[in-house]
Formats: C-alpha cells, structure tokens, sequence
C-alpha cells in the first residue's frame, strides 16, 4: 500500500478471516497425523492464555490498568468455559464426576464473569457511563444467556434429575446455547480488544504499526483460532483414527482444499455438485464441509460486530457523535441484530427436525452419522 494510507495497519476485524486458514490447516494435520483434537486444544490453549496474561501484567498500556480486574476476570471466565466445553473428552472416571466437574468449571465461569461485571460497574462514574458501546452490550447479554443456560443444566440435569425422555428433549440445546454463548464470549472479548486499541490510538496518540497493535492483533486472532478449536474438538466424533488409505486420501484432500474459503467453495462444488464424488468420499467430507462452513459464517459475523464497533469507536474518539445519540445506539442494535440473526441461522443449520417438529438433532451427532 502507497500514498498518504501507507501507516495503516490491518485492524482486528480484518484479519480475523485469516484464522480460517490456519484453524484449517491445523485441523486438518492434526487428523492425518491422528493427534486427538482435544489434546491439540490444550496445548493451544495453554500458549493462547499464556499470551493473554503476558498481555494483562506484562504489556505496558495495560500495566497498572484501573480494568486490569475486569480482563483477568474475563480471562478466567473463557479458561474456565473451555475447559468445562471439553471436561467430558479429556477427564478420565465415570459420567457423574464429568457432569460434576463440567458443572462446576461452568459455575466458576460465571461466577468470574459476573464480578468483572460488577468491578466495571463500580466505577465513579457509575453504570450507565460503562453501558454505551455495542462490546458492553454484548458482554451483558452474553452475561445472561450464560446464566440461564446455566441454571436450566443444573435444574434438569443434576437437581431435580429430570426424567430421561426430559433430559434427551434438553441436550441439544443445552449443548447449542453453551457453544453459543462461548461463541458470544469470544465475540465480546474481540470487540473489548478493538475498542481498547481504539481508545489506546485516539487518546495516546498511538501508531498503527506499533508493537502494541500487533499485540492486540496477534491476541485477537490467536482468540479467534482457539475458539474454533474448541468449537471443532466439541463437537467432532470421539475418535480420529485413520482406518483406510481411502480415509488418508480424504485427509489429505481436506488439508488442501479448506486453505481459504474460496477453496473450500471450490472443494463443495466439485465434491457435491461437479462432477461429484462417490458416495463415501462425499460422506466423509460432508462433516467437515459443514463445520467450516458454519464456521466460516461465525467468523462473518464476528468481522461485522467488530467492524461496527470500530466506525462507532472512531466517530465518537473524533467527537463526531456522542456516546449516547441516536447514531451510538443504532450502530448497536445492528450490532446485535447481527449476532441474533447469526445464532438463528446456525440454529437453522444444526438442527434437524421430524416432521412433527420436535426431534432436534445436535451437530455432534451430524458429524458422528454424515449422510449424503
């Protein structure tokens, strides 16, 4: 890039399409060379949060911080929400201690969630000062969606014991909301590493292509892979071992065809549409072209919230709008009239409906029985 735009470097919301890539590069290793996913995960994991607490008491825009308490709440609040996601793959003993130590991780989880909510609001300006910007917004609703999620787990599958055809009924969306919600988690945090940057660019005077950018880039989309590991180790079938060299070819091709998503376009079309692969490829591809494409789909609309909220962000730094007008509170209803309508269209997606309407299929079981 040449000209008078030549100092601008690549903010959050534009980069986030390039964890795509890498997500599905490594998903794709990881099968062929029959690393468990969930393994995979945590040792991601552990370098993702790593990173993040370098970036909270190492990194000095941040050190000596008054919201230092809010984003290491945050931080445990995501750690802990990850780890109950995949305590029922990686904790060995029976179901019950799964569904005890799953319950628990979540309680703390949110817990961590809603007094890092309370430390923002006990601020001096009070909270209607700290509820303008479509990540606060986000950040509530995520909140509360978490919190009865939450509940209705605990009322109908620990308290009371709900009888088995009750519980069956509830999984799947008691599965759908947690993956949701942790996928919403992950949008607020993006959203709360933009606006900081933002403000850090404005009020500080800082570069575009200074160190501290490339920190809150490299923290968002490392953020943004992790997420889809997570997301993938869910909800993928319990075993990855390869047990053909027909299964090897399938690897192999998914490590090829889903670099970008122009390719993984192009591997849909000739595998489903033309000339169309036989019945087994296309029944082992399937799964995979499937998660991508939801996944390809969140990453969308994690661009957009973000990309609203950095034009908002932008506008009232420049005093062109203020953090209360009628212009503030539309960018953030479209804000989150995208991350609604991008919950029902994944809904839409992963469910799968009798014809009475009340059998709801969950992705995980899509993905263990493909068919084409």
């Amino acid at each position: 890039m040449h000209g008078p735009n030549a100092d601008k470097f690549f903010p959050v919301h534009q980069g986030m399409i390039w964890s795509l890539v890498s997500s599905s590069f490594a998903v794709s290793l990881f099968h062929s060379f029959e690393l468990k996913s969930v393994r995979a995960t945590e040792i991601f994991a552990c370098m993702e949060h790593s990173f993040t607490l370098f970036a909270i008491y190492v990194w000095s825009p941040l050190h000596g911080c008054a919201a230092k308490p809010l984003l290491f709440e945050g931080w445990r609040m995501m750690w802990m929400k990850e780890e109950a996601i995949l305590v029922h793959s990686w904790l060995p003993g029976p179901r019950s201690l799964k569904k005890s130590v799953h319950l628990c991780l979540q309680g703390v989880a949110l817990a961590s969630g809603i007094f890092g909510i309370w430390t923002k609001f006990q601020g001096e300006d009070g909270i209607v000062a700290n509820f303008f910007s479509l990540h606060s917004w986000m950040g509530l609703t995520c909140i509360c969606l978490f919190a009865a999620q939450w509940l209705m787990g605990f009322m109908s599958f620990w308290h009371r014991g709900e009888m088995r055809a009750v519980r069956v009924k509830v999984l799947p969306w008691h599965i759908f909301l947690g993956l949701y919600t942790y996928g919403l988690a992950v949008a607020t945090a993006e959203t709360g590493l933009l606006e900081k940057l933002t403000f850090l660019q404005a009020n500080r005077n800082l570069s575009k292509r200074s160190p501290e950018s490339m920190v809150v880039n490299s923290l968002g989309l490392s953020l943004a892979l992790l997420s889809g590991m997570v997301i993938f180790a869910a909800v993928s079938p319990k075993s990855h071992n390869l047990q053909s060299h027909r299964e090897v070819q399938v690897g192999y091709c998914r490590s090829f065809c889903y670099l970008n998503v122009n390719e993984q376009w192009a591997a849909g079309f000739s595998m489903f549409w033309y000339p169309g692969g036989s019945i087994s490829s296309r029944a082992s591809l399937l799964p995979w072209h499937v998660f991508f494409g939801i996944y390809t789909y969140a990453l969308a609309v994690g661009t957009a919230c973000t990309g609203i909220l950095e034009k908002a962000t932008f506008l009232q730094t420049n005093h062109v709008i203020s953090r209360y007008s009628t212009e503030a509170v539309l960018l953030n209803l479209l804000g989150m009239l995208i991350v609604v309508l991008g919950g029902c269209v994944i809904l839409a997606v992963v469910t799968s409906m009798n014809g009475k309407g009340k059998a709801y299929i969950p992705l995980e079981y899509t993905m263990q029985h493909p068919s084409v």
